[in-house]
């Protein structure tokens, strides 16, 4: 009798566990991390834009605040990954953050993905990764004529 006890309980312990495991692998997975969430526009000296060619431009303070407003919203989900490689037309640059600690981050939106210094790729928000693309879109040609 006293066998079947201890047994049922390393069963319930070992069931716990697993749950415990599946819990923690499932949020790790599914809940999304906001890098910039603080970001503020004093710790940015500029921003660049890369155009489709790699030419630069630099963003002027209303275009920055308006960049900075919807970054501050970019959840990245998941583990990165290279999987953006595979995807025709994907952006892997249009903008870098030049911070005021001499630190630069790069930054793309091209749905479904969120590129972070052309290494990784995170799932994207799709109307935020869209809204992003069409700003950037826009200030292509605002600047590149």
């Amino acid at each position: 009798m006293r066998n079947s006890f201890y047994n049922k309980l390393i069963a319930c312990m070992l069931g716990i566990l697993l749950t415990a495991i599946i819990l923690v692998w499932f949020l790790y997975n599914n809940l999304g991390l906001y890098p910039m969430r603080n970001l503020q526009i004093s710790q940015i000296e500029s921003i660049t834009l890369y155009s489709l060619s790699l030419e630069k431009a630099v963003l002027s303070e209303d275009e920055k605040k308006q960049l900075i407003s919807y970054l501050k919203r970019v959840e990245l989900k998941g583990k990165g990954t290279q999987k953006f490689k595979e995807y025709d037309g994907c952006r892997f640059l249009m903008f870098q953050l030049n911070m005021k600690d001499s630190s630069n981050i790069d930054f793309a939106a091209s749905n479904p993905f969120y590129i972070i210094n052309i290494e990784k790729g995170y799932k994207a928000d799709y109307e935020l990764c869209e809204k992003i693309s069409q700003l950037y879109f826009s200030m292509l040609d605002n600047h590149f004529k």
